[in-house]
């Protein structure tokens, strides 16, 4: 992967460029590329460094929001095609998905795993819990479940950095440790400005996440509410002799949790903290850690049993527009939808799309 800093440059030119190289910027980035289009991908700090390095990385079919779904089912199948990765090895850990929903929500999720079968052919059912139902190793504990077989989990933080490869091997140049600081226009071409360098640019693509509620002087995405919210997870260890067990996301409570190798599973319950500074490194609420284990042991009962092994604090950004692309009064320079929570399970379709609308736009 090559890269290389800010010092020692002071102009640089490209048609396209991509400011942020977690995992969504990243995916543009290599879909650009493959349509020969590389971009100058132009990060802070390392790829995968910011908000992707501590997603859950959970990846499955259905959400309650319309666009999450038809996005992360498309995604799905990207993710365990082997062929479509450098390595040769799909990244996709298959140890299934179950989306954990009240009692009187069957229908819809029925009606939902109607729609993934149709639309993506991805593999679903529902069952109810009958008096301490399990689903590979998760208590329904009085719920209703969609049950994705297929789905699964990725490693965000090297999802990231396969895709800036494949960026890289297809002409993209990558910029590390360059933070954009200010946008202008000038003679019908983009100014970006960063410390000790200046890019000039046709199309700009703005794929910061929660970082785009306080965007660079000189950028305002137009008519779209940007926010951020605070999230704290934890790694634990399993006790000897507890084995994997499936991904879940209960939707009553928000409680959520995935395997991870050696023997660790990630968990996680909803810190309802608004307003988060992306910059600012927040302690770990202990009072919140406690509550996290005592919510998820209903559906996983040897948390209690378990080490914890790390606090995990960062934040999600959230946006109130379905649009993959937001405008901003620069023109040129456009935004990248949010991820809302789910911006993993959807980068490899969101890239797509993306890519495919600034290419084909006569105004790109």
């Amino acid at each position: 992967m090559k890269s290389g800093g800010g010092s020692g440059r002071t102009d640089v030119t490209a048609e396209y460029v991509v400011v942020g190289a977690g995992i969504t910027g990243a995916s543009i980035a290599a879909h650009l590329a493959g349509r020969g289009a590389p971009p100058l991908i132009l990060e802070a700090g390392q790829p995968g460094c910011g908000a992707t390095r501590v997603s859950g990385g959970m990846v499955r079919g259905y959400d309650p929001d319309p666009t999450t779904a038809e996005l992360a089912s498309s995604s799905i199948a990207r993710y365990a095609e082997p062929s479509g990765w450098n390595t040769g090895v799909a990244p996709l850990h298959r140890v299934g998905a179950v989306t954990l929903a009240w009692l009187d929500q069957s229908e819809d999720l029925r009606r939902a795993q109607g729609e993934l079968r149709a639309a993506s052919g991805l593999d679903a059912h529902v069952v109810s819990d009958a008096g301490g139902s399990e689903v590979a190793g998760v208590r329904l504990a009085g719920a209703v479940a969609l049950v994705e077989p297929t789905a699964g989990y990725v490693d965000p933080v090297s999802v990231t950095r396969l895709f800036v490869r494949q960026a890289v091997r297809d002409g993209s140049r990558l910029m590390t440790g360059t933070r954009l600081e200010a946008v202008s226009g000038t003679g019908g071409r983009i100014l970006l400005r960063c410390a000790g360098l200046t890019v000039r640019a046709r199309i700009v693509v703005l794929a910061l996440g929660g970082w785009t509620s306080r965007p660079p002087s000189g950028v305002h995405v137009v008519g779209a509410l940007i926010g951020t919210r605070s999230i704290q997870a934890c790694v634990i260890r399993r006790p000897i002799g507890v084995p994997p067990h499936t991904t879940f996301v209960d939707l009553r409570t928000g409680c959520y949790g995935r395997p991870m190798t050696g023997r660790r599973s990630l968990i996680g319950f909803p810190l309802t903290v608004w307003g988060v500074d992306p910059d600012s490194d927040p302690a770990a609420d202990i009072g919140h850690h406690r509550r996290t284990l005592e919510e998820v042991r209903r559906f996983l009962p040897w948390v209690p049993r378990g080490q914890t092994v790390r606090l995990v604090r960062s934040f999600d950004g959230y946006c109130d527009k379905a649009d993959l692309l937001l405008r901003t009064r620069s023109p040129g320079v456009w935004s990248v939808r949010v991820g809302n929570g789910g911006g993993v399970r959807v980068a490899p379709e969101l890239g797509r799309r993306v890519a495919e609308q600034l290419l084909a736009r006569p105004d790109a």
